[in-house]
């Protein structure tokens, strides 16, 4: 990855800007295994000495993928005033992805796809005192349908070759200040996703395929502390709460229901005091909810 940093002036606007582009090269290689036979045991007081009938062994089928990813972008944060500042910006992704599927017989099955699709953001800073701020923000993004590095040449598989990117459309409204002689932030924002085109099937057609027909939505908000209560006591933290609902979808029993991944509370703290010697002691709890 590289960045060029520009700082230049138009009239009396400020701008910030990045220009730059990326490369990256991924590969994964998994090898099959057999399914040995499991015991029944009690989810709520497993038994660990339950014995699995049969050896964890290698099928001799195996998948290979390999993935490319082109970026380049640019951004650029103008400063019109010294209390508003406009940023936007465009990024431009290529990945392409090829995968390769091996069966126990050695017969092989190749794979490619590959997608382009550009995205952007724009955001408005309003500074209502030197040490605070409140920001508007717009932004887009792409899911391929090979992002786990695995592709399927069945119609009704969601990792389906012939299925195009998802697409989210991100909003988010937030605040920023900065206490006790800028030694302490404090943040908070509201924000929304959307994916506008998300991938469903009906379970109940067996000729269904993968289509981009679904809708799915995450908002919420976020509140977070860093920084020095004092030169020697550090604290960090951040609280997060999401609500998420699959609002669209080809199969009826998903509609109204959350998506995974998505616990409707999470909250993590940490407290640090420096001691003599260049030694110091902290801890914190951390919480994820169902």
């Amino acid at each position: 990855q590289t960045d060029f940093l520009l700082s230049f002036d138009t009239g009396s606007i400020g701008h910030d800007a990045v220009v730059g582009f990326e490369f990256v090269r991924e590969t994964n290689e998994r090898f099959l295994l057999n399914n040995p036979t499991v015991p029944q045991t009690d989810l709520f007081a497993p038994d660990p000495f339950d014995g699995v009938s049969g050896a964890l062994t290698r099928t001799g089928a195996r998948n290979y993928s390999g993935s490319f990813s082109t970026s380049i972008y640019a951004f650029d944060t103008a400063e019109i005033t010294n209390w508003l500042e406009l940023t936007g910006g465009v990024r431009w992704d290529r990945f392409d992805l090829d995968y390769t599927s091996t069966n126990a017989l050695g017969a092989t099955t190749f794979l490619n796809r590959v997608d382009e699709l550009a995205s952007g953001r724009a955001a408005i800073v309003l500074k209502p005192a030197e040490n605070g701020s409140v920001y508007f923000g717009y932004g887009t993004s792409f899911n391929p349908v090979g992002e786990g590095l695995a592709l399927s040449d069945s119609p009704t598989a969601t990792t389906s070759i012939l299925v195009d990117p998802e697409e989210n459309r991100s909003y988010e409204i937030g605040t920023k200040w900065d206490l006790l002689d800028e030694r302490l932030t404090l943040t908070a924002a509201l924000f929304r996703t959307d994916k506008t085109n998300a991938r469903t099937i009906d379970p109940t057609d067996p000729d269904a395929v993968v289509v981009l027909e679904g809708e799915q939505r995450v908002q919420g908000f976020e509140l977070g502390i860093a920084g020095d209560i004092t030169p020697w006591w550090h604290v960090f933290g951040g609280y997060v709460h999401l609500d998420s609902e699959i609002l669209s979808s080809n199969n009826p029993d998903e509609v109204g229901n959350e998506m995974p991944f998505t616990p409707n509370n999470s909250f993590n703290f940490w407290t640090q005091i420096d001691l003599p010697g260049g030694f110091f002691v902290g801890g914190g709890p951390q919480f994820i909810d169902d």
